[in-house]
């Protein structure tokens, strides 16, 4: 069986989290700050829930199975021109996947987390973009761990206009510190219920 790599995936993360789980997460990512967008924004961009997994979960194997056959067999396998569409479909479904708990990337130390989390507690969405021609964007763990390479490769995200858009309606509410509240008020009036934290 093929051992499979640690890596990364390019993608933008929402908690869908019930409002007295908003303190204990903002906590968890060093947040002062939140928003909160409409579902209807969220399914229409294609943003969905991962599937979290066990080592030994049935997702798990499934996968881990599937993409074993794929690679022992594939020159045996008759799928003329659907190789890439393969590949890509396969590629697609381990982005949308993600541990019950495991280590993270600690920004502020510009490392992986010592501890564990349970990623679990956080009932994850995901947006991942399509690049070239709609593979999700991977860095292996080596390269995601160099500083200058993943900014490098975010930039480039950006430059190329793979970003998530989203107007002043798809936002339902909006998070801020008590001292920003006042500033936000005469920027944009009372057309966002504001939560103050």
């Amino acid at each position: 069986m093929h051992e499979f790599k640690e890596g990364a995936y390019a993608v933008v993360c929402f908690a869908d989290l019930l409002p007295d789980e908003v303190e204990r997460h903002s906590a968890n990512f060093n947040s002062d700050s939140y928003i909160i967008m409409s579902k209807e924004w969220a399914i229409r961009n294609f943003i969905s829930p991962v599937v979290y997994y066990t080592k030994e979960s049935i997702p798990s194997a499934t996968m881990k199975h599937w993409t074993n056959f794929f690679i022992e067999n594939q020159d045996r396998i008759d799928i003329k021109g659907h190789e890439e569409l393969l590949y890509k479909s396969t590629v697609l479904m381990f982005a949308y996947m993600k541990q019950y708990e495991g280590v993270y990337y600690d920004n502020k130390r510009n490392r992986l987390s010592d501890e564990k989390r349970v990623f679990y507690l956080e009932r994850e969405w995901r947006w991942i973009p399509f690049v070239e021609n709609g593979e999700a964007y991977y860095l292996s763990k080596e390269l995601f761990l160099d500083e200058n390479i993943r900014k490098d490769k975010r930039n480039e995200l950006i430059n190329h206009d793979y970003t998530l858009k989203f107007s002043p309606e798809d936002v339902i509410e909006v998070g801020i510190p008590q001292i920003q509240v006042e500033d936000f008020r005469q920027k944009f009036g009372e057309k966002y219920k504001v939560f103050k934290l």
